[in-house]
């Protein structure tokens, strides 16, 4: 028998993965973890919606970007006016821009606290209100 015939051939490496496919399943795995992060963070702080402070019972706090046609069309649906609606009529409503720069349909009482100054925002409009049906 032939010397080398006792001895056993070598075992192969133990099954590991090259290191760039390493890597890359690392990178994935951070991935992974980033996006659920982000994800729960989404949902904990999502989007919030908070009526303005003073507004009367009743009255919608709808927040509109400061965009013409978005309060224009707020200013027809609340029958809105920029120059005032007259000696003998008392608005009912204001449409109010926070300090957010959105704009809002806040009571009457609101919109003129900020026009005196006793209240944070900027009086937009002065408003009769949505049209009876």
């Amino acid at each position: 028998m032939h010397p080398s015939a006792d001895v056993a051939p070598p075992s192969p490496p133990p099954s590991t993965p090259p290191p760039l496919v390493a890597r890359l399943l690392v990178g994935v795995r951070l991935a992974v973890v980033v996006l659920l992060a982000a994800l729960v963070v989404a949902l904990v702080l999502g989007p919030r919606t908070t009526e303005p402070s003073g507004s009367a019972p009743g009255l919608s706090a709808e927040p509109v970007a400061d965009v013409p046609d978005r309060v224009d069309a707020l200013m027809a649906r609340h029958r809105c006016s920029t120059q005032g609606l007259g000696p003998d009529v008392i608005p009912a409503q204001a449409l109010l821009r926070g300090r957010d720069g959105v704009v809002r349909v806040t009571g009457f009482d609101r919109g003129w606290a900020a026009w005196t100054g006793e209240a944070p925002g900027e009086l937009v409009a002065v408003c009769l209100g949505p049209a009876p049906r």
